[in-house]
């Protein structure tokens, strides 16, 4: 029968903080590289094109809504 509890880790060695951070992944490391006006800068253009991304699809539902009630008359009266 396996233990209920994993045993602790071991203590940090002497002097070491034992909530130092380390080091993030190499993946996060690269994307902290850019300076705030850069990431602030693509956050800008990210959030541009996925908004114009909407309501390009908002208007193609209106038109095509809009070309449906036109072929059928009894929505007009």
């Amino acid at each position: 029968m396996a233990a209920p509890f994993s045993p602790s880790p071991s203590p940090p060695p002497q002097g070491a903080c034992r909530h130092a951070r380390s080091q993030p992944p190499a993946r996060l490391a690269l994307i902290a590289l850019g300076t705030v006006l850069t990431q602030s800068l693509v956050l800008g253009l990210t959030r541009i094109a996925l908004r114009a991304a909407f309501d390009a699809v908002l208007v193609m539902l209106a038109g095509s809504i809009a070309v449906f009630m036109a072929q059928r008359p009894p929505w007009q009266r």
